[in-house]
C-alpha cells in the first residue's frame, strides 16, 4: 500500500502558545549582564520541527527561547524532558521548578488552572489524514470501520477518542504513522506535529 500524501486538509487547527512562569519575566534591573542567571527552558530533546538537543537542528521552539532569552539579556540553558505525557510533563518539568518556560503549550483556559502564565497565540499547528492512493476520505465521519494510526496525546488522538467505530493504532510519531499505513497496519494515518497538551 503506498500512502498519498495529499492527504484530505487540515482536520482542526490548534492555537499553541509560549508558555511562560511569571520569573521567567523578571530580570532585576541591577543585574549585570555576566551575572545574569539563565533562562531555563523546558523543552523535548526529539520533537522536531519544533524542538531538538541538536545544535545544528535546534527546532522552531528552541528558536523562540532562545531569542527570548536573548531579549531578556539572559544565557539560555536547557531542561530536556520528553512531552509524550500531557500536563504531567509540564507538572515535573516547569512547575517543579527545573525551567522558567515552555514553548508550544495549547493556549486553553482550563490548561494547568492559574498555575501558569500563556503569552498571546504566535502560531497554528494542523493536521491531515493520509490514505492509500485512490482511497477516498470524506471527512471524519469517511473514518469509520477503518484503522486510524494516531499519534501518542496529539491533537487527533484526543479528537478520535470518544469514536468507538474507529480503531486506533496509536504510535509515537508522525514517522512511525506512515510506516503502519506503508505496512499495512493502518488504513488511514495522521500527520501532523507533536503537541504536548494531554
Amino acid at each position: 500500500m503506498r500512502p498519498n500524501h495529499s492527504g484530505i486538509g487540515a482536520s482542526r487547527n490548534r492555537a499553541i502558545a509560549g508558555l511562560l512562569t511569571c520569573a521567567a519575566l523578571i530580570v532585576p534591573v541591577s543585574l549585570r549582564a555576566d551575572e545574569a542567571q539563565p533562562l531555563r527552558l523546558c523543552a523535548d530533546p526529539t520533537n522536531l520541527p519544533f524542538s531538538s538537543d541538536s545544535p545544528s537542528q535546534p527546532g522552531f521552539y528552541v528558536e523562540i527561547g532562545q531569542a527570548l532569552a536573548q531579549a531578556l539579556g539572559r544565557p539560555i540553558a536547557y531542561d530536556w524532558y520528553k512531552s509524550y505525557f500531557g500536563k504531567r510533563t509540564v507538572r515535573v518539568t516547569l512547575l517543579g521548578k527545573q525551567c522558567d518556560a515552555m514553548i508550544g503549550l495549547p493556549r486553553s483556559e482550563d490548561f494547568m488552572g492559574p498555575a501558569v502564565i500563556f503569552s498571546n497565540a504566535f502560531a497554528k499547528q494542523g493536521y491531515a489524514l493520509v490514505a492509500a492512493k485512490g482511497q477516498a476520505l470524506d471527512g471524519i465521519d469517511g473514518l469509520k470501520g477503518k484503522r486510524v494510526a494516531v499519534q501518542f496525546a496529539s491533537t487527533p488522538q484526543n479528537l478520535l477518542a470518544s469514536r468507538d467505530d474507529i480503531q486506533k493504532v496509536t504510535v509515537l510519531s508522525p514517522e512511525q504513522g506512515m510506516q503502519a499505513l506503508d505496512q499495512g497496519k493502518a488504513d488511514v494515518a495522521s500527520s501532523g506535529g507533536r503537541s504536548p497538551a494531554g
